[in-house]
């Protein structure tokens, strides 16, 4: 694998299911971080238990579309609390067996962004710096375990919106930042509605869009947009529907790892 591939893979993992100053004149930690998740909508902060949604692929149409044993192939997302999550592909002949689990691990790496996962929770495995400016805050965050999967990152604070507008990685081989814009979603809270990232002359740009069920605003639809080196662009979308919440999971969804 080369270097730019495995940079690119990198990132999109990362980005698909996240200057340092001294505290005395900062915000607190945890004060912070605080405001920020009072900022961002979480539906399970609002009794969302568990989620399963029927999901339309176009990638996996398009890997699908001359295989005619596929065609009862099925793709459900599951997630409950605490923020488990997991795109399942059924229905599947047996034949199939090898390919049904590099699908499901393809799509693996959007199942992060379709219930925000709070930061206060994503910061618990690292040990932060608070700085600010004049109009940013930052939390500049390192690993806690040698073998994290991000080591390093930072994320910029808007101080008047109170939310994470660039989010900065860092790994053992490549490095990116990831400007977020948000949509109003009401009661004063947001939700990420794009996050562009750009590294090493690649491109990649998540859309994000929500729509209400029931009483709680959940992902309606996740679009992936690359851009390479070479001014190629690849699009891939996820379309979610048939919502059912707060309904039992059925059993062995979830890997001995998540449980």
């Amino acid at each position: 694998m080369s270097r730019r591939h495995a940079m690119v893979v990198g990132l999109v993992a990362v980005l698909i299911g996240f200057g340092a100053g001294a505290v005395g004149a900062a915000e607190e930690l945890e004060s912070l971080v605080k405001k920020v998740d009072a900022k961002i909508y979480y539906p399970q902060k609002a009794g969302l238990r568990s989620l399963q949604a029927d999901v339309e692929s176009s990638r996996l149409a398009e890997q699908l579309k001359d295989a005619p044993e596929a065609k009862n192939v099925k793709v459900t997302f599951y997630w409950s609390e605490p923020y488990k999550q997991r795109f399942v592909v059924s229905g599947a002949p047996d034949s199939m067996a090898d390919q049904v689990q590099r699908i499901e691990g393809q799509m693996a790496m959007w199942g992060e962004r379709m219930v925000p996962k709070p930061l206060a929770l994503t910061l618990a495995d690292y040990k932060c710096t608070v700085g600010e400016d004049e109009k940013t805050f930052s939390i500049d965050a390192q690993a806690k375990a040698a073998d994290a999967r991000i080591p390093s990152m930072k994320y910029t604070i808007d101080k008047k919106a109170l939310l994470p507008t660039r989010w900065h990685i860092e790994t053992a081989n490549w490095s990116a930042d990831v400007d977020i814009k948000y949509e109003p979603v009401g009661e004063g809270q947001s939700l990420p509605a794009e996050m562009k990232a750009k590294a090493d002359q690649n491109d990649l740009t998540i859309g994000l869009k929500y729509k209400k069920v029931e009483k709680w605003t959940l992902p309606e639809s996740l679009s992936v947009k690359f851009v390479g080196g070479d001014g190629n662009e690849r699009t891939t979308t996820l379309k979610l529907s048939n919502y059912k919440l707060n309904q039992p999971i059925p059993a062995n969804v979830f890997p001995e790892s998540q449980k």
